[in-house]
């Protein structure tokens, strides 16, 4: 690409639609012929954090690391610089039709006699067959859309507010750089669903009721499902460490931080060795 305020050649990588011009700051975009392929962001997050805020954020998750080797602390003053980025994600809606099959287990005292009747336990279970079925309200779930981020990173892009979504803009975009999706839209719908299941599944639970469940077929149906493709603002972090660099992500408007980070075997082996200690403690005061 040609920048047309200075005349600069740049190279943009394949996943990015926009970056600043590194000789002039200007930002480059591709051209629409580029990105027709594209389904185009209906919504960009603004910054809340700036690039001093967010490295505040990112050397105070540093310092709280727990069981981390103590020289880590000392590249709090030396962070690598962060790099603002807008990520793409998906966001999905659906009405969760569900039917199942199963089984609801209700405790009771156990009584001489009864053929269940438990020593240790002191109780029988009795079952009987269930059935039902109900529906379920699913919104914006947040699939991330970026290989750049790394899998200990993709929490700290959770708990974003969506309802601040603004128009995409190139006034929001100026100076960051902005990624084009990697995940398609089919493979975040189904990762979605992978997503959605634990939480049918308690539901199901929920609706057999009792002290125990036994579930023997679901049948999910996701109806009226909803798609948004947006962008989200974080600041990307690393820092060096026995030489290999490692991730940090910093959500651009909560500040929520993850990443990767290193343990004290050291540390780990003393809490290890303290939490024997207290147990055999209690131990012989038991006897």
């Amino acid at each position: 690409m040609s920048c047309h305020q200075c005349g600069a050649q740049t190279e943009l990588p394949a996943h990015q639609v926009q970056a600043p011009c590194p000789f002039c700051a200007t930002p480059l975009r591709l051209g629409d012929a580029e990105r027709r392929r594209l389904i185009r962001p209906s919504g960009q997050l603004p910054f809340a954090l700036d690039a001093p805020a967010a490295r505040e954020r990112f050397r105070a998750w540093l310092r709280g690391l727990w069981f981390a080797p103590n020289a880590l602390r000392r590249l709090v003053r030396d962070t690598e610089a962060l790099q603002g980025v807008y990520l793409p994600a998906w966001t999905f809606d659906a009405r969760a039709v569900v039917r199942y099959q199963g089984e609801r287990g209700d405790r009771r005292e156990a009584r001489a006699g009864d053929p269940a009747h438990s020593v240790q336990q002191g109780h029988v279970m009795d079952w009987r067959a269930v059935g039902g079925h109900f529906e379920l309200r699913l919104d914006d779930e947040l699939i991330p859309a970026s290989h750049s981020l790394p899998a200990l990173g993709e929490g700290a892009l959770q708990g974003v507010n969506l309802s601040a979504l603004e128009p995409c803009s190139e006034a929001l975009s100026a100076g960051f750089i902005v990624e084009a999706y990697q995940v398609d839209l089919p493979d975040a719908w189904a990762r979605v669903q992978q997503v959605w299941a634990p939480r049918v599944e308690a539901e199901v639970r929920r609706d057999i009721g009792g002290d125990e469940q036994r579930i023997t077929a679901v049948d999910c149906e996701y109806r009226e499902p909803h798609y948004r493709h947006v962008l989200l603002p974080a600041w990307l972090a690393s820092y060096r460490w026995n030489g290999r660099s490692w991730p940090v992500v910093v959500n651009g408007q909560t500040g929520r931080v993850e990443g990767a980070r290193p343990w004290s075997i050291w540390k780990l082996g003393f809490a290890a060795l303290a939490l024997l200690g207290l147990l055999l403690l209690g131990w012989a005061e038991g006897v």
